[in-house]
């Protein structure tokens, strides 16, 4: 299997050129275990991974070289293989005096450049027995090794062209400029610097960018084309991501794995709820900002992932690494270099890493995907929701799907139409209690959630929708009946963001059906709570059974990333408030007293 490495390192220089110029540096490093598949595919090409270094065409003498291995020892890369020789004197046909050796041979390389392409010069070597006891240091053995071994694994060659390229390509895509401007930056685009890392070598490929002129001020007041094209720069940098994470998803080998990479697409959807509204006049683009953050999440997942990889995929992961790297450092140089990472430029980003795609990387959708909520670990779709036509959604259509068959149907339907007020609690608020332990029992009915955490979850379920809408999904507005919603599109009783969990729910459901956003709520805890709280431990902190309440709201509210946070020193006071505020209620509600959010309504 092949993997390709690339660190996010990206070193940004800012150079002694005239006009203050940057250099952007983006390091390409390749594996020990990419070089190794470099060196079967070009080496040691017969069977079972053998290389027939010499014979003397008698058949008294012969070497040769198999199962070879890669690493590093010195800061020199070393590849070790076990080796068989015989060496002998063909006289009447018979080989005299023959020599017959098993062992090992250890040549130790440093790389070099020859124009693109990647070279290994052998600078020392070794020869051992059976038991790696080097006993044979002098002789005809040794000079077959020198000889012969040398000159065949300086042989090997990798091609670092392939990035290069799809950089140069790429660049004119997120930069825009006059032509002359990227005729100048391209002629710049160099590799150089061949060396020995701790776990490969690595090369830098280099570019130069002149600082654009400075802008104009904005406008006082923001209009709506603007707001049109920060919108669409936002919901193009969602699609984008979700459609690499997937990718990556479908390639990685583990379930830790692609569990970390779906773990990047939620914290980085959290991330964007900050940039769904630009906060002033000729606020910058928020997608580099967005994407170096994303991209300091994921590039250390794909490292994991790339000795699993095969020879293919892995040099299409080399590219996009290396084109990811490059904007990385784009976009921590700042507003400086006018970088603009527009649809084409990541439609081309994306198919580096899926080529045979013929899916519109950037396309946004809020249809639900049925692959995405098997890969996050939610199932098949919910059932259909069914909404009230008298809701007024904001939206251009809704679904009216079939009612829950195993829920008082008559007692939905009036919450569906329902804005509760203080004057109406006792009737609305027990309906809400009966649905919110129906759809929290319903969840548990299908999972595999022991009868020992049970409990926390039965109490979740209520207590989050206390915390979030105070069991209400509409109010009323001017008259009219609306989902409740807040500034960054968390909808309804469970506060669902539609933005963080584009994808997974129908979002007409969520704004118009307590039913389906109750559910959607209770699933997305069970999943919390069950895969993250309870598969790493929480329970086991100081605090008990409990800390597994705290860490799955802390989920529900931030993201994986916040799943600590409850008990971190660093927290800020906002967060703190809402920790505590979960707390008091879940408190509240495992002692039976849920019916106290009727406080929420001045009661």
């Amino acid at each position: 299997m092949i993997a390709a490495r690339v660190l996010v390192a990206a070193v940004i220089l800012v150079a002694s050129r005239p006009a203050s110029a940057y250099e952007v540096s983006v390091p390409v490093r390749l594996d020990t275990a990419f070089v190794r598949q470099a060196l079967v595919a070009q080496l040691y090409t017969e069977p079972g991974e053998h290389a027939a270094v010499w014979k003397d065409g008698t058949g008294c003498g012969a070497l040769d070289l198999f199962e070879p291995s890669v690493d590093v020892v010195g800061g020199r890369l070393r590849i070790t293989s076990r080796g068989e020789a015989r060496v002998g004197a063909p006289v009447a046909g018979h080989c005299l005096f023959s020599l017959q050796w098993r062992g090992f041979v250890e040549v130790f390389e440093e790389p070099g450049l020859d124009g693109r392409t990647l070279t290994f010069r052998v600078v020392d070597s070794n020869v051992y027995d059976a038991f790696h006891r080097k006993r044979f240091t002098t002789g005809v053995l040794w000079d077959l090794v020198k000889g012969q071994v040398h000159p065949r694994l300086a042989l090997l060659r990798i091609d670092v062209g392939r990035p290069l390229e799809e950089l140069r390509a790429w660049l004119p895509l997120v930069l825009p400029g006059s032509e002359e401007h990227m005729e100048t930056l391209l002629a710049s685009l160099d590799v150089r610097d061949p060396h020995v890392t701790e776990d490969g070598v690595a090369v830098t490929m280099a570019f130069t960018i002149e600082p654009r002129a400075p802008a104009q001020p904005p406008e006082p007041a923001l209009t709506e084309e603007e707001l049109a094209r920060w919108r669409a720069s936002w919901q193009r940098w969602d699609a984008f991501l979700t459609f690499v994470v997937k990718q990556v998803a479908r390639d990685v080998g583990t379930e830790e794995l692609r569990r970390a990479v779906l773990d990047v697409l939620l914290d980085s959807r959290h991330d964007l709820l900050e940039a769904l509204s630009p906060s002033g006049p000729g606020a910058p683009d928020p997608v580099p900002g967005l994407f170096v953050k994303a991209w300091e999440r994921l590039a250390p997942v794909l490292r994991q992932a790339a000795p699993g990889l095969p020879a293919e995929t892995a040099l299409q992961y080399l590219s996009f690494i290396t084109a990811a790297d490059a904007l990385a450092a784009l976009g921590r140089l700042g507003p400086d270099v006018g970088l603009d990472v527009s649809a084409d430029g990541l439609r081309r980003l994306a198919r580096m890493i899926a080529p045979a795609s013929t899916e519109d990387p950037v396309a946004y959708s809020e249809e639900v995907d049925p692959e995405l909520r098997t890969l996050l670990g939610l199932g098949p779709p919910l059932p259909p929701p069914d909404v009230a036509p008298d809701v007024q959604l904001d939206l251009e259509s809704w679904l009216v799907g079939t009612a829950w068959a195993d829920v008082d149907g008559e007692a939905i339907a009036r919450l569906n139409r329902w804005a509760p007020s203080s004057d109406d609690l006792d009737t609305y608020l027990p309906l809400v209690r009966d649905l919110l332990d129906h759809l929290r029992r319903q969840a548990l009915e299908g999972s595999d959630l022991t009868p020992e955490f049970q409990g926390v979850y039965l109490a979740l379920v209520p207590a989050t929708a206390w915390e979030e809408s105070c069991w209400r999904q509409f109010v009323r507005q001017n008259g009219r009946l609306v989902p409740l919603r807040s500034p960054v599109g968390s909808i309804g009783i469970m506060q669902v963001n539609q933005h963080v969990w584009r994808g997974a729910y129908d979002v007409r459901g969520l704004h118009g059906d307590i039913a389906y956003n109750g559910r959607a709520g209770s699933e997305i805890l069970l999943h919390y709570l069950r895969d993250y709280a309870i598969a790493r431990g929480e329970e086991r902190q100081p605090g008990g059974i409990d800390n597994l309440a705290r860490a799955t709201y802390a989920l529900y509210n931030g993201g994986p990333g916040h799943m600590t946070r409850y008990r971190g020193r660093h927290r800020s006071q906002a967060l703190k408030r809402i920790d505590d505020g979960f707390w008091e209620k879940y408190v509240a509600t495992r002692a039976g007293r849920e019916m106290e959010v009727a406080r929420c309504y001045g009661g």
